[in-house]
Formats: C-alpha cells, structure tokens, sequence
C-alpha cells in the first residue's frame, strides 16, 4: 500500500510517469492521511492529561497530518497544471 501511495506521490512530482487517476489518488490518499492526523489534538490533550500511554500515537497523528497536507497541496498543485496548460 504505501510503496503504491509513494508512486503516485512520485507520479504527483514528475518523477516518473503519470499514473491514472492521479488526482483522484492524491486526494484520496490525502484524504485518508488527513483524516487519521485529525486525531493529533484529542491525542495531545489524553497525553497532557497521562491517559495516553505510548506517546509514539501523537507522533503518528502528527506525521499522518503533515503527509496527508502535502498530498492535498500536491493534487491542488496538480489540478492548478492541468488547468493552466488547458487554457
């Protein structure tokens, strides 16, 4: 799953061919990575609290969130390409 999340994100970048349904699969994955780091702030307030026992759970939330911000930034990016050489 993530090696195929990493082409596509490769795809994104013009590092190599673009896939199908590269769009659809940036926004989709961002989406995915998005929705697991909205979890970051109910988690750091459990672990200010000591209710969250590993904290390692925040680290992931907040990686999750980062990832998933930059694969939206990217299908945006892409969508503003496609768009602009349309015109």
């Amino acid at each position: 799953m993530f090696a195929l999340w990493g082409a596509c994100a490769f795809s994104g970048a013009g590092v190599i061919r673009r896939l199908a349904l590269l769009r659809a699969g940036l926004l989709g994955i961002g989406g995915v990575y998005a929705l697991r780091g909205l979890f970051l702030l109910p988690e750091i307030v459990l672990l200010i609290q000591g209710a969250l026992d590993p904290p390692r759970k925040v680290i992931f939330s907040a990686g999750s969130l980062a990832a998933g911000l930059l694969y939206l930034i990217g299908a945006m990016m892409q969508w503003r390409h496609r768009v602009g050489a349309a015109e």
